[in-house]
């Protein structure tokens, strides 16, 4: 299966339309969230890791960023913690991608 077909299956399978119209909103989202994230490394870490950085502190924000929607973003969009309230079928369909 090509790549663009499993993501319109996966798309499909969540109800995201693959041009919704609100690409532009989701695109200045996703910058935003990412730039939260590395203004959090540098607010807790300081500047002196920017001018020194090490690997702890960067790997220790690019988990919290991988774990968030788990606990956060996929909660308030209704899929329930770990995404725990969608069907299984849309899972594995996902999944397979």
């Amino acid at each position: 299966m090509s790549e663009q077909l499993e993501f319109v299956i996966c798309a499909a399978a969540i109800g995201a339309g693959a041009n919704s119209g609100r690409n532009a909103y989701w695109m200045v989202a996703h910058y935003a969230i990412g730039i939260v994230f590395a203004a959090l490394l540098m607010g807790v870490w300081g500047l002196d890791w920017v001018r020194h950085p090490t690997l702890l502190p960067a790997l220790l924000v690019g988990m919290s960023s991988i774990v968030a929607p788990f606990f956060i973003m996929q909660p308030a969009f209704g899929a329930g913690i770990a995404a725990s309230k969608l069907p299984i079928r849309t899972l594995r369909v996902c999944a397979a991608s």
